[in-house]
């Protein structure tokens, strides 16, 4: 990890803890793990052809879209998801410190939502490689790619790597050569040039 990454964990573990004022949002809400939600049935159809049922949430943020795991503290970091049956979902974030503890070295599935355009560049090769390395069979990321409404303590736009689909395509094209036998998705997010609403690029192994 550079030195950039490092500081932007502990500027993330406050905006866990205070919020993201600029915009109006409070604690409970600013990373809330919202994000998730639009991307539970491409999970969904991975977990089923992979017949998964371990999955590692890397940079789950709140985790607050999760339902507890069966026989799990409501606090626990083990969850699970109705749409994805008795798989047993593991949340790791390390700016949010209930998550931030250590993972097992595989699951079946690693996914990884609304975290990678939050890392800095010279970080990403690295990250990717983490997350190929904790599956066994998948690896589900997603990429924004325009800037953030949130800004960090600092001042710096949150989304600190805006690049357009096909780079992020090359990424994690890069990574699966690094890491061989692992399938990967990858949704590149772009803003609709009308309105509101998003646009997805998927991408596939």
């Amino acid at each position: 990890p550079s030195p950039r990454y490092k500081k932007l964990v502990e500027m993330y573990k406050t905006m866990h803890e205070q919020g993201s004022p600029e915009v109006g949002r409070p604690a409970k809400k600013t990373f809330s793990g919202k994000s998730l939600i639009e991307h539970v049935d491409r999970i969904g159809g991975l977990i089923e052809e992979t017949g998964a049922k371990t999955l590692l949430d890397y940079g789950a943020g709140k985790g607050l879209f999760y339902e507890p795991y069966p026989g799990a503290p409501a606090d626990s970091r083990f969850k699970s998801m109705k749409q994805w049956g008795d798989t047993k979902v593991t949340c790791y974030d390390p700016g949010y410190e209930p998550f931030s503890g250590a993972v097992e070295p595989k699951y079946d599935g690693v996914i990884c939502t609304d975290v990678l355009e939050h890392i800095t560049e010279e970080d990403i090769p690295w990250v990717l490689d983490k997350l190929f390395r904790h599956a066994q069979h998948f690896v589900y990321a997603v990429a924004a790619c325009y800037p953030a409404k949130k800004f960090l303590p600092d001042g710096q736009n949150a989304h600190c790597t805006v690049q357009p689909p096909e780079w992020w395509r090359e990424q994690l094209e890069a990574a699966a050569r690094r890491n061989p036998g692992i399938r990967w998705q990858l949704c590149a997010q772009l803003k609709a040039k009308i309105g509101k609403g998003k646009s997805d690029r998927v991408f596939r192994s």
